[in-house]
């Protein structure tokens, strides 16, 4: 009898702890599993920047003077170059502040490759603008680079998750 009077009296105090410790228990799994999501798309996370490269050897310009083989003057390029870990995909780009406004899409680039833009280094020479890139992993997270650029010379990166889909 002495045990039923025990737990006539506790069971009340025993059940609201059994059902705090639960709580506690599912919002610390709901935390994990959201930091398991985060940590296993940062594997194969993207990141978008804009590179002023020299032109490849094939695409130097002749000197003009007749005899010589040598280039005259080897014009950088400007490339987007993805500096992540995983792909990046559904890719528009654009400059901010370019007169006239230039945008462009590509389908990907891949992790550690680049994609030469169709565009001078005097289109970046043109004074204060920014890069701005939006593309998705393959996880479909979406990320925004901007990258100010100040007569051709790149700034600093902000990357930021795109809260348009």
């Amino acid at each position: 009898m002495l045990i039923l009077d025990f737990l006539r009296t506790w069971s009340p105090v025993i059940e609201v702890s059994t059902l705090v410790l639960l709580a506690v228990y599912v919002i610390d799994t709901a935390r994990i599993r959201r930091a398991s999501v985060r940590q296993a798309d940062a594997v194969y996370q993207p990141c978008l920047v804009l590179a002023v490269q020299p032109r490849p050897p094939a695409d130097k310009v002749a000197d003009g003077v007749e005899g010589t083989a040598a280039a005259s003057r080897v014009h950088p390029s400007v490339a987007i170059q993805n500096i992540g870990t995983g792909p990046a995909v559904q890719i528009q780009w654009r400059f901010i502040d370019l007169k006239p406004a230039l945008s462009f899409s590509i389908p990907y680039i891949l992790a550690g490759e680049a994609y030469r833009a169709p565009l001078g280094r005097q289109t970046v020479m043109q004074g204060r603008l920014v890069f701005e890139a939006t593309y998705s992993s393959v996880a479909g997270v979406r990320f925004r680079t901007r990258q100010p650029i100040d007569d051709g010379q790149c700034g600093t990166v902000e990357i930021t998750h795109a809260r348009d889909a």
